[in-house]
């Protein structure tokens, strides 16, 4: 009756959540693939006034039939830049990305710049990234966050250091705003007195959890998968804040402690596997066998057998830990076995 009670069916829903950071919906504020083979809207500045300066050509392009193209084809240091069009921001995460190509042979080097002010005025822009890129397309992304809410230009300046040419396209500002945190509580129903109960946060935006548990002792009041002991029979409340960066949700429910020896019709003691720590063949005895599937400890099915007797050969899988999720027609039960 005081036996452990920590994996039951609702274990087949918790090993099996894949939690995202997915913070909310991502919206695209401003986009330029250079495909109508003009600058529509950029500042091109020859700022060393050697007569080579950015242009839109067929050079490479990443998407469609045209680049950003920068040359220099000397061995001397460029000094070019590429003022974007002014782009509104929205509130929330803003991000930069862009595609960079550069010669086989050559080193470039380039820079990305910000500014709140006027396109022309260069001394007012703010350097946020810069690298020396060689050979084919390279994908980047920065966050311009500190950004929102303003009118921005971006300027790419181009550094040449062993003088060839460097490509720039598919430059994109995105922004991603944060929703309150959706978050559910998977636990059973019932359990029993004195047992081990897992309880599990399920949400896909949230940043850190707050539990209150009543009546019962609990492992952590802050992980996302925490076990609690009640001692005493009663209806118990669970109380779960989920948090992120816009704020609070919480969600409860309840729980039925009770004191007996079994529970939806089946219990654990009906539930046999074996041998535990396991080399090769595991074997399960459970009435009423449906389905076998081998979990690893990030909940990823890594085998599946419906050989109704039992066996499942785990000579391919890797040591480690591992449950074995056991499907009847009494309902699911979830076991942590060890693979030697």
């Amino acid at each position: 009756m005081k036996k452990t009670y920590a994996l039951l069916f609702w274990m087949m829903i918790v090993l099996g959540v894949a939690v995202s950071q997915n913070d909310g919906a991502t919206e695209s504020l401003w986009c330029d693939s250079f495909d109508d083979g003009i600058a529509d809207g950029w500042l091109l500045v020859d700022n060393d006034g050697n007569g080579k300066n950015w242009k839109v050509g067929t050079f490479h392009p990443y998407d469609g039939g045209y680049s950003l193209f920068g040359p220099a084809y000397t061995n001397s240091t460029e000094d070019n830049w590429a003022v974007s069009p002014s782009i509104n921001l929205t509130d929330g995460v803003i991000s930069l990305t862009w595609q960079v190509f550069a010669h086989e042979s050559y080193d470039e080097t380039y820079e990305v710049w910000v500014t709140t002010g006027d396109a022309e005025a260069l001394e007012s822009y703010d350097s946020l990234f810069a690298e020396t890129v060689t050979g084919g397309y390279y994908a980047r992304a920065l966050d311009i966050s500190a950004y929102a809410g303003q009118t921005i230009h971006v300027a790419f300046r181009h550094r040449s250091t062993f003088q060839n040419y460097l490509c720039i396209d598919s430059v994109c500002v995105t922004a991603s705003v944060v929703q309150l945190p959706s978050v559910e509580i998977v636990a059973p129903d019932s359990a029993l007195v004195g047992a081990s109960v897992v309880l599990v946060a399920v949400s896909d935006n949230a940043e850190s959890y707050e539990w209150s548990v009543e009546g019962a002792s609990i492992s952590s009041p802050t992980q996302q998968q925490i076990e609690a002991v009640w001692l005493s029979e009663g209806s118990y409340e669970i109380v779960l804040t989920a948090v992120n960066s816009a704020g609070r949700t919480t969600v409860s429910r309840y729980i039925d402690i009770v004191e007996k020896a079994d529970i939806n019709g089946t219990g654990l003691h009906d539930v046999a596997v074996y041998p535990n720590p396991v080399e090769a063949v595991l074997t399960v005895e459970a009435e009423g066998l449906i389905e076998l599937e081998i979990l690893d400890a990030t909940g990823v099915v890594v085998l599946r057998s419906t050989d109704c007797k039992g066996f499942v050969d785990l000579s391919a899988v890797p040591a480690g830990i591992y449950y074995v999720r056991i499907s009847t027609r009494e309902g699911c039960f979830a076991r942590k076995i060890i693979k030697r």
